[in-house]
């Protein structure tokens, strides 16, 4: 089961959001929703490996 445990990412020492540790079943369908600006781009950026956390 992919997923990742206490991502961070943004300025060192200064992250951006909490950590989250997430898990994705297989065929599952997984949402972020947040306000604009949150970093919810960023995050699936980092769990893609596009951007470094």
């Amino acid at each position: 089961m992919p997923g990742c445990t206490a991502l961070q990412w943004g300025i060192p020492g200064r992250p951006l959001t909490p950590p989250p540790d997430l898990r994705l079943e297989a065929n599952s369908l997984t949402a972020l929703v947040d306000a604009n600006g949150s970093g919810k781009s960023s995050q699936l950026k980092v769990i893609a490996g596009w951007q470094a956390p």
